[in-house]
C-alpha cells in the first residue's frame, strides 16, 4: 500500500511539472511579441547596436567613449607668414570659403575638442572653439605641436597646419587608424615629410620639451628617437589624385594654385 501511495505522488507531482513547463513555454512564446508590439523600441536598440558597430569600424575615430575623449585635434596658427606679408593664411578664402572654415567643418567630422594655437586670440574670437596661446613663446612650430599636446585631454592628437586646403577625411581617418601604438604618424611625399600635418600621442609632450630646451626646434629633428610610422607617396597616392592634398599656401604662387584648383574642385561636384 505504502508504494502504491508513493507512485501515486510521484505521477501527481509529474503532472504538476508537466503543467508548470507548459505554462513557461507559452510565456516563452509570448516574450517575442512584446518587441513587435513596442517597433519604436526595437527601432532604438537597432540604432545604438549600429551606432556601436560603426564606432567599432571606425579605427578609433571617435568623439567620445564613456566620459573619455579618444581624439582631440588642433589647427596651428601662430606663424607670421613672411612670404605672404604677414597675411593671415587661415583666412584666406579658397573657394566659397576661408581656409579656417574649410578645416574646422573637416574636424567637426572626426573629434568634439578643437582648439587653435595662436597667439592672437582676438582673431579667432569667432572660430566657435578655444584659442590657447603657446605655452613657450619663440619655439616656432615645434612650440605650437607641444602646447597641443601638454594639456590634450585625450592621447591622440591630430594636429594641423593652418594652411591647408586640401586635407581630406578618409585621409585624415587613414592617419588617425593607423596610430594606434606609435608616437606619430606622418605623411611623407616627394618633398619629405609633413609634421604639421600628422596625429601624435600626447604622451611625446615631455619629449618634445626636451627638444625645445636644447635649442632643436625643427619639428621633423624632433621625431628623432621617437616611433613614427610614415605615410609615403605610394600609400598617400590613393588619396590624392589631384596632387594637392598635403599643399600648404605659404606664397602668392601657391594661393594661386589653391584658388585654381578650388575652382577644378567646384567644377567636379
Amino acid at each position: 500500500m505504502i508504494r502504491i501511495a508513493l507512485e501515486t505522488q510521484k505521477a501527481e507531482h509529474r503532472r504538476q511539472r508537466r503543467k508548470a513547463d507548459a505554462a513557461l513555454s507559452q510565456a516563452a512564446r509570448v516574450q517575442p511579441r512584446l518587441v513587435e508590439l513596442e517597433p519604436g523600441r526595437q527601432e532604438i536598440r537597432d540604432a545604438l547596436v549600429e551606432a556601436r558597430h560603426e564606432q567599432a569600424s571606425d579605427g578609433g575615430v571617435c568623439h567620445k567613449v564613456g566620459s573619455g575623449i579618444t581624439l582631440s585635434a588642433a589647427i596651428l596658427a601662430g606663424g607670421q607668414a613672411r612670404r605672404l606679408d604677414g597675411q593671415d593664411k587661415s583666412a584666406l578664402t579658397i573657394g566659397a570659403h576661408s581656409i579656417l572654415d574649410r578645416q574646422l567643418t573637416l574636424l567637426r567630422t572626426l573629434t568634439t575638442h578643437i582648439v587653435i594655437v595662436a597667439s592672437d586670440h582676438a582673431r579667432f574670437a569667432a572660430a566657435g572653439v578655444p584659442v590657447m596661446a603657446d605655452r613657450i613663446k619663440g619655439a616656432g612650430a615645434l612650440g605650437g605641436v607641444y602646447t597641443a599636446l601638454v594639456d590634450a585631454p585625450s592621447e591622440r592628437v591630430l594636429v594641423i597646419a593652418c594652411d591647408m586646403p586640401f586635407l581630406t577625411r578618409p585621409f585624415l581617418s587613414s592617419l588617425i587608424e593607423q596610430s594606434a601604438g606609435t608616437d606619430a604618424v606622418v605623411p611623407r611625399d616627394a618633398r619629405g615629410l609633413h609634421p604639421l600635418c600628422a596625429v601624435y600621442s600626447s604622451r611625446i609632450a615631455p619629449h618634445l620639451k626636451a627638444c625645445i630646451d636644447h635649442g632643436r626646434l625643427r619639428v621633423s629633428d624632433a621625431l628623432d628617437g621617437l616611433s613614427v610610422l610614415e605615410i609615403g607617396p605610394e600609400r598617400l597616392a590613393r588619396f590624392d589624385p589631384d596632387g594637392r592634398l598635403l599643399l600648404n599656401v605659404n606664397t602668392p604662387a601657391d594661393y594661386e594654385r589653391a584658388c585654381s584648383a578650388a575652382t577644378t574642385e567646384t567644377a567636379g561636384r
